[in-house]
């Protein structure tokens, strides 16, 4: 499956903790994709305060895509999104890229496309791809699953990560209207608050 995801998006992380769980239990194999809502909206109407770790965000998308393009494993890459997320959601900023990048098992002169506009180019392929799978609302997070080919969709949209069974549950659920060809939209206001998860 493909997941597209902007590290500073705190929606998406906790769908990013619910794939976490899921995969392992569905032998998952999670390509992490970027997805930059900076570049998608800009950062002009950020809070001041914010703004240096919305920008942050989409600098960590450069190093994904020279990870990608290095050949890193998927899963290290994914490992390096959970730590670099958790800095941004729970600890300390600015971001130490190279440490993050070793607690990965990656490369850590990787970081040096933190600061590199160069790998915008790389980031804008990526939301282009999930544009022409999912259309105009693609955006982060963005799904793609193998038994929905030539399909993306926006979401899910969590307010908390399911647990257990009740994880499993939603993956299967969400699979399955990937793959009904009718399914185009679901969806309702939100009623519950955001619970980030600790992991």
């Amino acid at each position: 499956m493909d997941f597209w995801f902007h590290p500073g998006c705190p929606w998406t992380w906790v769908t990013s903790r619910w794939l976490v769980e899921v995969a392992p239990q569905r032998d998952l194999d999670v390509h992490w994709r970027s997805f930059s809502l900076t570049l998608l909206n800009g950062c002009a109407d950020v809070p001041r305060q914010y703004r240096e770790r919305a920008e942050g965000a989409h600098d960590v998308l450069r190093v994904v895509e020279a990870a990608r393009e290095a050949g890193e494993p998927q899963a290290a890459i994914g490992d390096f999104y959970t730590g670099a997320a958790r800095e941004l959601f729970q600890g300390e900023w600015p971001l130490h890229v190279p440490d993050t990048l070793s607690r990965a098992g990656m490369d850590p002169s990787l970081a040096s496309a933190f600061s590199d506009p160069r790998w915008d180019l790389s980031i804008e392929r990526s939301m282009v791809e999930a544009g022409n799978l999912c259309g105009s609302t693609a955006a982060s997070p963005t799904i793609a699953v193998e038994s929905a080919p030539g399909r993306a969709f926006f979401g899910p949209v969590l307010s908390h990560k399911p647990q257990g069974q009740a994880a499993v549950d939603l993956w299967d659920a969400f699979v399955t209207m990937a793959s009904a060809g009718a399914v185009y939209e679901i969806k309702r206001d939100r009623t519950e608050g955001l619970q980030l998860p600790q992991g």
